[in-house]
């Protein structure tokens, strides 16, 4: 809800009798975000869609098609009714519609209206000043003035209204890019944890199927590079790291195997 004041130029002279009042403006919003009533009023007898006009013509309406006739204050041309037709039909015709037929009149609130808050105030008139200038103004008598003359004065409270308005705290557009942010953000998120889930799977398998059949294919060959021969053998302190050699013939190699350190060592006769 949102409230604000506007200047308005008004002004009135207050002489013997006045009253005052308030403007206050109302808005509403119609449906879906409100429950007030846009569309113009279906009626012969008014023009402007208001709570009074509403119910006023709907009474009028109850009493022509039940009692064939209307109250003194409700509009048309149809026949006032007479005490005996208020007394037997239009006085229980209107008391049964207030009290069980309350769907026959809905009247609802309109999306804009206007309210002005009555005050009044009023003092004895004519004071002795006034009666003798209105009595030679008017050429009466100061009893005549005083008893037929009526000064009446009307003007707002304050030069400003106030005007009370209904917002749309949520419209149709921001709930649809809400839902739009949230669903790109999860949809997002999702898709990424299941490339992800893929790309671990994917490693997985390279790792554990395709390396196992590459080491499978792999060719088993001896180790030369643990061979560790001094350069100098007969230097004092130098103690050979391989192993001993063994005797062999002019015409063959040897080789010998150490199986605690699957190391192949090539022994010649030198």
């Amino acid at each position: 809800m949102a409230s604000e004041k506007r200047h308005q130029e008004l002004s009135g002279i207050c002489d013997f009798l006045h009253g005052v009042c308030l403007s206050l403006s109302l808005q509403y919003l119609p449906p879906p975000w409100g429950d007030c009533k846009s569309t113009p009023i279906d009626s012969e007898f008014f023009s402007t869609y208001s709570i009074t006009a509403c119910r006023i013509d709907c009474e009028t309406r109850y009493l022509v098609e039940n009692c064939n006739c209307r109250m003194v204050h409700m509009p048309g041309t149809s026949t006032v009714c007479t005490p005996e037709q208020y007394k037997d039909c239009a006085d229980p015709a209107l008391d049964f519609l207030v009290e069980k037929d309350n769907d026959y009149c809905v009247c609802e609130t309109p999306c804009n209206m206007t309210r002005y808050g009555k005050e009044l105030s009023m003092v004895k008139i004519p004071s002795k000043a006034s009666a003798k200038y209105l009595a030679k103004k008017f050429n009466k008598t100061e009893q005549y003035i005083g008893e037929n003359i009526l000064v009446l004065d009307i003007f707002f409270e304050a030069l400003n209204y106030e005007k009370i308005e209904q917002k749309k705290a949520y419209e149709v557009a921001g709930l649809l890019g809400d839902i739009g942010g949230q669903m790109g953000l999860f949809i997002g998120a999702s898709v990424l944890t299941i490339l992800e889930i893929f790309d671990y799977l994917y490693e997985v398998f390279k790792d554990k199927v395709l390396g196992y059949f590459i080491r499978k294919k792999r060719p088993r060959r001896c180790q030369s590079d643990n061979l560790e021969f001094p350069e100098n053998p007969t230097s004092p302190g130098v103690t050979p790291n391989h192993a001993p050699r063994v005797p062999v013939t002019h015409s063959g190699v040897t080789r010998t195997v150490s199986d605690s350190r699957r190391t192949c060592y090539l022994v010649t006769r030198l």
